[in-house]
């Protein structure tokens, strides 16, 4: 099982880039953020 990691506020280029990453790198990550068109726009 992979490692999870848990990325608050994902509105910003930035925290969504780090979530990119880890999931690259093998981890979960569990995305939060206010929005809900902020993370359907970004994928």
């Amino acid at each position: 099982m992979g490692k999870k990691i848990l990325i608050i506020r994902v509105a910003g280029t930035i925290s969504f880039f780090i979530a990119k990453k880890m999931n690259e790198e093998g981890y979960s990550p569990v995305i939060i953020s206010r929005n809900k068109d902020d993370l359907i726009n970004k994928r």
